[in-house]
């Protein structure tokens, strides 16, 4: 059978259809699973982390819910000191060149449990730069998730700057189930600790950004 047939392709970006794309390109073990919401963010979005058999019953809910642990996808990324999004910015005086998207296609590779979106990126300051996003949940590991950033000067020479972390401020639809976060960083590590509200449930994660030149880590 042609590996075509197990890819699903978004193309080109489709904001209002945000929420369906976040769903059907899901990655998944069977122990965790993690919405395709975009590690840079984006209004509107819903990101959220599923850990098998983490439950808790929150004040005022009528059953307990699986809880969205926090965001392991967190970055923020800069080219020439332009924050990266998919928003396009029309060019004005102290901007000479339209920022944002020029190009995008996501695909969810089912054969080989891949998601990769490649984004076309053009800075304030005329540079272009091909980023390409890739993430999977190991099935060799269950307790392990994995992404991968490339960047691809495609004009210019930009200078390209990544925060990377893991975001634990989330809720459920704005229900919060977690009590205060236990969180650390050294050198190019990050690590958070914590535990539901009520079910007593303990959540450890770590992170770490790998690159070859010099990086900086952050979490909230």
């Amino acid at each position: 059978m042609s590996q075509r047939l197990w890819q699903m392709t978004e193309f080109p970006f489709q904001p209002e259809r945000q929420l369906y794309y976040e769903t059907i390109f899901a990655i998944g073990n069977g122990y965790l699973g993690t919405r395709a919401s975009f590690e840079e963010g984006y209004p509107g979005n819903s990101p959220a982390t599923l850990i098998h058999g983490i439950y808790n019953h929150a004040p005022g809910q009528l059953v307990p819910e699986l809880v969205n642990a926090p965001n392991w996808l967190d970055c923020k990324i800069t080219v020439d000191g332009t924050p990266f999004s998919l928003f396009v910015t029309a060019p004005d005086d102290s901007m000479p060149y339209a920022t944002g998207t020029i190009g995008y296609r996501r695909t969810l590779d089912m054969y080989h449990g891949l998601l990769r979106r490649e984004v076309l990126f053009r800075a304030a300051s005329g540079s272009i730069v091909r980023l390409i996003f890739e993430r999977f949940a190991s099935l060799d590991d269950e307790h392990v998730v994995a992404q991968r950033i490339q960047f691809v000067a495609v004009d210019g020479s930009p200078e390209i700057v990544i925060e990377a972390g893991i975001d634990g401020n989330v809720t459920n639809n704005g229900t919060q189930h977690w009590q205060e976060l236990q969180t650390s960083a050294d050198n190019d590590m990050v690590s958070l600790s914590t535990t539901t509200s009520q079910s007593g449930y303990v959540v450890a994660m770590a992170t770490r950004l790998i690159s070859p030149t010099s990086v900086e880590s952050h979490n909230e």
